[in-house]
């Protein structure tokens, strides 16, 4: 055998002993790391006044902290009414996401939707045994992107020291990168009023819809009011210029107003060169109005039902009992039920002094934000409430204590 044969098979003995060891090394570390693997059971608890509820492309995902490393978990089987997955985790903390498709029925309808769930800090400790986490989901839109940046419902006073009521807008504002479109778009106005609480006998209902006196929808056939990133519209209550009148704004060029189509004595100002919005449902039984002390909830929503089909079946009389002294008397109060899921942006207003109870489900709004501290306020004229503004967006955290700044000279007020 020759020297030089004689050192290859050296070699290749050399390198398959090494293959070897590394490849134990390999099978011990991994064994080692199973063993730190930590099992939790995941279970997705159906919402309660779902029924016949299904969920598809559901997936939790688990985001390690220090790391960045992800483990994903998107089998999930129906088990004693709720959906169950595994997820096996190395000790850290994580932020978990867990997104679904739901469809459901309540109020006897039937309903798609996106549900999700998020938790941040979630820590997984080594040794742990019969873990468990539970995922309660809730309902969102993954269609946002419009919000609400600023309301303007407070009176202005003329030069002659009288309150003028007329000037009231909303500004809606493209929060995405995308172009997004307005045509459609609905307006709700709370049947509540922040200062007048009611103890309904069946909560359900206003915790899983926004429960509204107005539906109002802006036109076009889809494509007709394209909005480019970080561009905005405005509706006024009436698109005229009230600074002659009140020291108000001049809404005679806004985007879009509503006007109610009157006959009889009482008539509404009709600006041609603005669009109306189609009024579906009103609270008032004349001229459309915003309460001025700033005391109802507004909201944006994509209408998944006609106006037909939404006067048939999702007008409610919710019933609660009134109280003064020793009297008591059921009263009811009337309005629609949009679910909370059509929502894409809310905001509950109230008087900073007088705010008694949210007439919204927290998931769409968990504060409000305010002009007025209470009746009378003299320093609140002129004022509205403008969404804060970080790092070339609008926040939007779904709680308005924290999204808006109060009591701001409204911005279309020039003097």
């Amino acid at each position: 055998m020759t020297k030089k044969l004689l050192t290859g098979i050296f070699m290749l003995v050399a390198v398959l002993t090494t293959m070897v060891s590394c490849n134990e090394k390999e099978i011990q570390g991994q064994e080692q790391q199973d063993q730190q693997l930590v099992s939790y059971v995941l279970k997705v608890q159906i919402p309660d006044g779902w029924d016949n509820a299904n969920l598809k492309n559901a997936k939790a995902v688990f985001t390690n902290v220090q790391t960045g490393n992800k483990v994903e978990v998107s089998s999930f089987e129906l088990k004693d009414g709720q959906y169950v997955g595994m997820a096996k985790l190395t000790p850290a903390a994580y932020n978990v996401n867990f997104t679904a498709d739901a469809s459901y029925k309540t109020n006897n309808q039937n309903f798609n939707s996106s549900v999700r769930y998020a938790q941040e800090g979630f820590k997984v400790s080594g040794g742990a045994t019969n873990n468990e986490l539970l995922i309660i989901p809730e309902l969102y839109n993954a269609q946002n992107g419009f919000v609400i940046s600023e309301i303007c419902v407070a009176q202005t006073l003329s030069s002659a020291n009288k309150p003028y009521s007329f000037g009231a807008y909303i500004i809606v504002t493209n929060n995405s990168n995308d172009t997004l479109y307005a045509d459609s778009l609905a307006l709700l106005q709370s049947a509540d009023l922040s200062n007048l609480p009611h103890e309904y006998k069946d909560k359900t209902p206003m915790e899983q819809n926004f429960f509204a006196g107005s539906v109002y929808t802006l036109p076009g056939k889809g494509n007709d009011y394209p909005v480019a990133p970080g561009k905005s519209f405005t509706i006024a209550l009436n698109a005229k210029n009230h600074q002659p009148l009140g020291n108000g704004p001049d809404l005679s060029k806004a985007d879009f107003e509503i006007y109610d189509y009157l006959t009889g004595r009482i008539t509404d100002e009709d600006n041609v060169n603005v669009p109306n919005l189609k009024t579906w449902f009103k609270k008032s039984a004349t001229i459309s109005i915003f309460h001025t002390a700033g005391v109802e909830a507004f909201a944006l929503a994509r209408m998944r039902q006609d106006s037909t089909t939404i006067a048939e079946h999702s007008a409610y009389k919710a019933v609660y009992e009134f109280k003064h002294g020793t009297f008591k008397r059921d009263m009811t109060q009337t309005g629609y039920l949009i679910p909370n899921s059509w929502v894409i942006d809310a905001v509950c207003l109230g008087m900073k002094n007088e705010y008694k109870w949210s007439v919204i489900s927290s998931t769409l709004d968990a504060g409000f934000t305010y002009c007025l501290e209470a009746y009378g306020d003299k320093n609140a004229y002129g004022t509205s409430v403008i969404r804060r503004f970080e790092n070339g967006k609008y926040v939007d955290t779904n709680n308005s204590s924290n999204d808006f700044l109060p009591r701001q000279k409204a911005s279309l007020i020039k003097n």
